[in-house]
This record gives structure tokens, C-alpha cells and sequence, in this order.
């Protein structure tokens, strides 16, 4: 037998065993991908429009006033899908596109919305202005945010991020911050997103 036959032979023998092999170690090739590629991956056209937190991270207990009076705690937003926003004085016409966005998002998602919560969280004390515009947000949540609550809520900037504001994040029913979008997101990615996780989550 030739040496180019007995090299056929042996493949067609080993292929088996080298399809298990790649079978059981992709998961752990991908879970090692996800570690070191850092807070985020972007899984675009293929996947989420938005970018994916990995890992996930767990918000903290924290009380918040409300713009209009009163406070709410963190936990408060546990057991439903939530959608944030950032903004101050500076943010102007791109924070009340997030917010029109946000209530377009939530209304689109028809006999779900329920499950869905919108915050706001006003960086700076600009309040008398911010009230003036609730009136065309009614049951969006703004609290007044200073750096314990950013920190308490795991916000911090992704890497094609300056800042915090601009950008529309979600939160799930367990209080993980799992998901980002960048400033100037398209809505119909994040309806398209939030509408997969509505329909295979069994909670919130």
C-alpha cells in the first residue's frame, strides 16, 4: 500500500474522532473568546443589534429621588425588562430623541409593554426644563443621578463610548445590566432585540 493511500485511510479512520474533538471544545472556545474580548461584543448583523454585556452585571440596591418627588429603590425595577438613558442639560435634542425612542420602543412592543419599564437618570439639576417635557412621557421614571447611582447601576462607558449619555441600555428582570446601545442607535434594533427577549424570557 502506498504512502498516499495508507494517509487516506488513516483520515477517513481519525475524522470521527476530530469532528467530537471540535464538537466539544467550540463552547469552550467561544466561552474564552467572550473572557478576553473585554465588557462587550458586538454581535451585529448576525445577532444583537445591540452590543452585548459580557458578563453580565448585577446592579446594587440604591435609593433614588424622583424628579417629581419621592424616591424609588433599585430593586423597584426588578421583574420587568427596563430601558435607560443618561442625560443632562448638555445631552439637548439627542437625550429627547432617546426618550421619544424609548416610548416608541415600548409602545411597539403591543400587549408586552407592560413588562417594560423606561428610566431616566438626569445628571445634572437642570429640573425645571426636564419637567416642562414629562408631560409627553408619561410612566417614564426619572431619578436624579449622581456618581453612587451610576456606579450602583454598573453604568460605565463601553469602548466606542466617551461618556455615558447618549446612549440607551437594558436591564433585565434579575437586575443584570446586560445589553448597550451606542449614541444614535436605530429603534427598530432595539424593538427587535427587546421583542426576542420578551418572547423567550419566562420572566418579567
Amino acid at each position: 500500500m502506498s504512502e498516499a493511500v495508507e494517509s487516506k485511510s488513516f483520515f477517513r479512520r481519525s475524522f470521527p474522532f476530530w469532528l467530537m474533538l471540535a464538537i466539544f471544545a467550540a463552547p469552550f472556545m467561544g466561552a474564552s473568546f467572550l473572557y478576553e474580548s473585554g465588557d462587550t461584543l458586538s454581535l451585529g448583523k448576525a445577532g444583537n443589534k445591540g452590543d452585548l454585556i459580557s458578563p453580565v452585571r448585577r446592579i446594587e440596591s440604591i435609593q433614588m429621588e424622583q424628579l417629581l418627588g419621592g424616591s424609588m429603590n433599585s430593586d423597584d425595577l426588578l421583574g420587568k425588562w427596563t430601558l435607560l438613558t443618561v442625560g443632562s442639560k448638555a445631552c439637548g435634542d439627542d437625550c429627547l430623541e432617546n426618550m421619544y425612542k424609548m416610548r416608541q420602543i415600548r409602545l411597539a412592543t403591543g400587549r408586552e409593554r407592560a413588562r417594560v419599564n423606561r428610566l431616566y437618570i438626569l445628571s445634572d439639576e437642570n429640573r425645571e426644563q426636564f419637567v416642562a417635557f414629562m408631560k409627553d412621557f408619561e410612566g417614564m421614571k426619572v431619578v436624579l443621578g449622581n456618581p453612587a447611582i451610576i456606579g450602583a447601576l454598573k453604568l460605565k462607558p463601553t469602548p466606542w463610548q466617551g461618556e455615558i449619555e447618549g446612549g440607551v441600555y437594558i436591564i433585565d428582570p434579575l437586575g443584570n445590566f446586560m445589553m448597550a446601545y451606542k449614541p444614535g442607535f436605530e429603534a427598530k434594533g432595539i424593538l427587535k432585540d427587546l421583542q426576542r427577549l420578551l418572547k423567550l424570557s419566562r420572566i418579567g
